[in-house]
């Protein structure tokens, strides 16, 4: 997973990092949400996202960002697993 060019190289550092990002609010939302799923293959699929990310902070802040995501599924024995992401934001 890549944030804001930061590489994660395993799913706990980026667990890790999210547990803190979401340590500082309240409450989040994602506003005007527009998904697009672009089937690669039978086993692949993109997903790209965009959207508004308001957060409400502890301290009584309110952020709000423009927001863009986007991942590739594999499709698992078990699932589909995110195998890349990628996410960008700036201020809204």
């Amino acid at each position: 997973m890549y944030s804001e060019g930061i590489p994660f190289l395993t799913r706990k550092a980026y667990a890790d990092s999210v547990k803190v990002w979401f340590g500082a609010r309240k409450s989040s939302e994602l506003q005007q949400a527009a998904v697009k799923v672009t089937v690669q293959t039978e086993n692949l699929v993109l997903l790209d996202q965009k959207s508004i990310f308001k957060l409400n902070l502890k301290d009584n802040q309110v952020a709000s960002y423009n927001h863009a995501v986007s991942f590739i599924f594999k499709k698992e024995a078990s699932d589909w697993m995110i195998i890349h992401g990628q996410e960008s934001w700036n201020n809204n």
